[in-house]
């Protein structure tokens, strides 16, 4: 991510290359089939840098470790899932969430409220024999 944030003019210029999408503040959204595209010509032997400015990239603009950030994780998405893991879109995948609460009966919760108390006590008394309160 780049510490500050992009002007309107290195927006618009970034947004001249059919190889992005958006821009915004602070970020890039690349098309996924630059990212094939990209990926195939890192693969068979070219700098990121040069890729990048092959397809007119203002690599300036970006940073220059940009470039190699962004091929070194689409080439990680590559070898794990394939071409179709560059072209959908991974986020949020395999996440489960949160664990959603489900409220506990009168039982339940008293149970649980007496395991906690009986775990205090213990180590309230644990506590008191380590310092020879007893």
């Amino acid at each position: 991510m780049k510490r500050k944030p992009y002007t309107v003019q290195e927006k618009e210029e970034l947004l001249k290359s059919d190889a992005i999408e958006k821009v915004n503040d602070y970020q890039v959204t690349y098309s996924n089939k630059f990212k094939v595209f990209a990926v195939g010509e890192y693969i068979s032997g070219k700098t990121p840098m040069e890729i990048f400015k092959e397809i007119g990239i203002n690599v300036n603009i970006l940073g220059r470790k940009q470039p190699q950030k962004s091929l070194t994780r689409w080439r990680k998405i590559h070898d794990l899932y394939g071409v179709e893991g560059l072209l959908q879109e991974r986020r949020g995948i395999g996440s489960k969430g949160r664990p959603r609460k489900i409220p506990l009966s009168t039982e339940e919760q008293l149970l649980k409220l007496q395991k906690e108390n009986e775990i205090l006590k213990e180590q309230v008394s644990y506590l008191k024999k380590l310092r020879g309160w007893e």
